[in-house]
């Protein structure tokens, strides 16, 4: 058989999006894990400031993570994870719910992220 009809472009680019996709999510859930391990119950704290934040803003706001982020830390409301990447699971439950939905990416504005690419997200 010849092997270029054993390679199919789409399908590996699907896989590629579907490997990056649960590496990240891994990532993600590893950061709220080692958060309430050393801070119990961080992840609950933060889901509810979050909720009690996007249910003041109005309908189609538009944010970033890192701007409910920076609203927790200037207030002192929340303690800083070990990683960051713990805010990750904020818009995942919310879009699970319902509350939000993604309106693309943006460059973030932390600067020790390198003009990294964030989530855009909107309320509905």
């Amino acid at each position: 058989m010849n092997q270029l009809l054993l390679f199919n472009p789409s399908k590996g680019a699907v896989l590629a999006d579907t490997g990056l996709k649960m590496a990240v999510a891994h990532a993600d859930a590893m950061a709220v894990d080692h958060a309430d391990a050393v801070e119990p119950k961080w992840s609950e704290t933060a889901w509810q400031l979050f909720w009690q934040w996007l249910n003041k803003k109005p309908q189609y706001f538009e944010f970033m993570i890192e701007d409910f982020r920076e609203y927790c830390y200037s207030y002192d409301l929340l303690t800083r994870p070990p990683s960051e990447r713990a805010f990750g699971f904020l818009a995942n439950k919310a879009v699970k719910m319902g509350l939000i939905f993604s309106s693309g990416t943006a460059t973030v504005k932390n600067a020790k992220a390198h003009k990294a690419n964030a989530g855009k997200w909107v309320k509905k």
